[in-house]
């Protein structure tokens, strides 16, 4: 499970990366669901 570092960043499982074709320097966009939770999205 991903952890949020001092910084406040995320690391996204290497897996999760493959599948869904994110590469470094990616932008994506995080989006809240009420207080459900939140999930990121690819952008462009």
């Amino acid at each position: 499970m991903p952890k949020i570092t001092s910084k406040g960043q995320i690391t996204i499982p290497q897996v999760i990366r493959n599948m869904f074709g994110f590469i470094p320097g990616m932008d994506v966009e995080i989006i809240v669901e009420g207080e459900q939770g939140a999930y990121c999205e690819k952008q462009g």
